[in-house]
């Protein structure tokens, strides 16, 4: 017959599990959404390039309308 102290070892021992399965759970919830900013990140820069290169080319006209301006 099992006693007081054979439940109480036995109901600790499941709630560990239990509680080490959440855990486990959470942990690869977590690598998931790394991966997914991961990717996310990926994409703004290159948003970012598309607009510093963006910017490079206005800054170029930019120079090149003032050196002929002060060639008139």
């Amino acid at each position: 017959m099992p006693t007081k102290i054979d439940f109480n070892i036995v109901w600790k021992a499941v709630v560990l599990i239990f509680a080490a399965g959440v855990l486990y759970a959470q942990i690869f919830g977590i690598r998931g959404d790394l991966e997914r900013l991961e990717t996310t990140i990926g994409r703004l820069e290159q948003k970012v390039e598309k607009h510093n290169n963006f910017d490079r080319r206005i800054v170029k006209l930019e120079t090149l309308l003032e050196i002929k301006g002060e060639q008139k």
